[in-house]
Formats: structure tokens, sequence, C-alpha cells
């Protein structure tokens, strides 16, 4: 295992492993009955396969914020109350009306657990 020592822009430090590096760590302190490794990297939804009605929807050119919102079963005030914004300017991101700005849509992402990328 080589880890490789970064220094963010704003001085926080960061280690990075391979895959098999954190994996051996995770199951070496697991065994030891020391880390639960969902605590720390709970499971993405994001490895979730996409069902076909939702991939069709995105490439028809439906709203993809409106469309992982239902994906995810979230109703549009409650993500809208999460990422902070008004339920209203949730519904004219979703509509079309409005761009939301990056730091929304960055919330908007996280909230629906998938890549900016996939909201643009």
């Amino acid at each position: 295992m080589n880890p490789q020592y970064i220094e963010t822009e704003s001085g926080e430090k960061l280690v990075v492993l391979s895959l098999q590096g954190y994996e051996a760590l995770v199951e070496q302190a697991s065994d030891q009955g020391t880390f639960d490794p969902t605590q720390v990297h709970p499971a993405s939804k994001r490895n979730q396969p996409l069902r076909a009605d939702v991939a069709a929807r995105l490439a028809d050119g439906a709203s993809p914020v409106k469309v992982w919102r239902e994906f995810r079963g979230l109703k549009a005030k409650d993500l809208a109350a999460t990422v902070g914004i008004s339920a209203a300017y949730l519904s004219q991101i979703e509509t079309g009306e409005r761009m939301g700005s990056m730091k929304v849509i960055v919330s908007l992402a996280q909230a629906l657990d998938v890549s900016t990328d996939e909201l643009t």
C-alpha cells in the first residue's frame, strides 16, 4: 500500500490510497472489530442500476433534476428544503424557466446523490 499525500489549497491534508489498499485497510480494521465502513463510506445510491424508464425520460430531454428527484422518491418541497431554496425556485429549475446557480446545482447533486454532470 503506497499512499499518496496531497495538501489542498486550503491546507487540508489528504491521503489517497488505491482501491485495493483501501479495501485491505477496511478488512483489517473490520476483522479487529474496530471499524464499521458503512459509517465512513455508506453505500451510494449511484451504484443502483438505472431503470429503463428513467433513462428514456432523460434521453427524451426531461428535466434531469425532476427525473432524479422522482427516481429518488423525493417530494419537490422536501428537496427544496434540503437544498435551502424555495419550492418555487426548484420548480423553475425543473421546468427550465431558470438555471440554478452552480452552488444550487452542487447542492442538488449532493441531495440527489448524482454527479453535477447528470443534472446539466
